[in-house]
């Protein structure tokens, strides 16, 4: 029987209503086993995830607003997803419906979010057990135009970017250029270092090949500017999200 780690982070409230176990059980009835992991944290979540030796087989299971006095943003529920690619369901507020928050989500590769009012145990299960595609993600998540999605990517403003760029091409050698890199990529954001990435220059990008970091941003800009060429280009290009369902 397939096995699935579930890492939790359902708040308390939600829980005793009886729907983590009824996810347990609809996961049973298709032949999968679900071995639930509680968090009563961010910081329990993201270290739980840290943890994982084995992370094939695991989902990150969330609620946007897991910690009512700080509720989860877009970029941290990103950062998430980055730290070991692990998939992400997150339950969230329809008022994100084609804003920037859905398309922060999306470009971090996360296409399994359900709105609070859809996030029942059926609903859950079926996101927990398979992926959406990336189309269906798109029309769920109220994206239009890809162009957004590349504009939520670039987020760090003209002069800190230019020092980023600067300090890591300083570097003596190819080595030292990496570990320049790497000391700048801690201290971003999944979507603050697609936008690093996006505009570094051409010789350091040759020696950040091996870096398995930075391929990873950078395949992300690359799909997102494909996905845009390939609209403007059949000319179905819509211009904005729009602002509600």
């Amino acid at each position: 029987m397939r096995q699935i780690e579930v890492i939790c982070g359902i708040p308390e409230d939600t829980t005793s209503t009886g729907l983590v176990e009824r996810i347990c059980q609809m996961a049973l009835e298709r032949e999968v086993k679900v071995v639930i992991h509680p968090c009563l944290s961010k910081q329990e979540v993201e270290y739980k995830t840290f943890s994982m030796d084995n992370h094939e087989n695991v989902v990150i299971l969330l609620q946007e607003n897991m910690d009512m006095s700080a509720s989860y943003q877009s970029w941290e529920i990103a950062a998430l997803r980055d730290i070991k690619r692990i998939p992400v369901v997150v339950s969230v507020d329809r008022k994100h419906y084609g804003t920037d928050y859905m398309a922060v989500l999306y470009a971090a590769g996360i296409t399994d979010a359900v709105y609070e009012e859809d996030a029942d145990a059926e609903e859950l299960t079926k996101r927990i057990l398979s992926r959406r595609s990336r189309r269906e993600s798109r029309e769920y998540y109220g994206i239009r135009s890809m162009d957004e999605v590349v504009s939520v990517l670039d987020i760090l403003g003209k002069d800190t970017l230019e020092r980023y760029v600067y300090y890591i091409s300083a570097g003596i050698d190819a080595h030292n250029t990496q570990i320049r890199y790497q000391e700048v990529r801690d201290k971003l954001s999944y979507v603050e270092n697609c936008c690093l990435a996006e505009h570094l220059p051409e010789n350091i990008i040759q020696e950040l090949q091996s870096d398995e970091g930075f391929a990873l941003y950078q395949n992300t800009m690359q799909k997102m500017k494909k996905g845009r060429e390939k609209k403007m280009g059949t000319g179905n290009l819509k211009v904005g999200l729009r602002m509600g369902p």
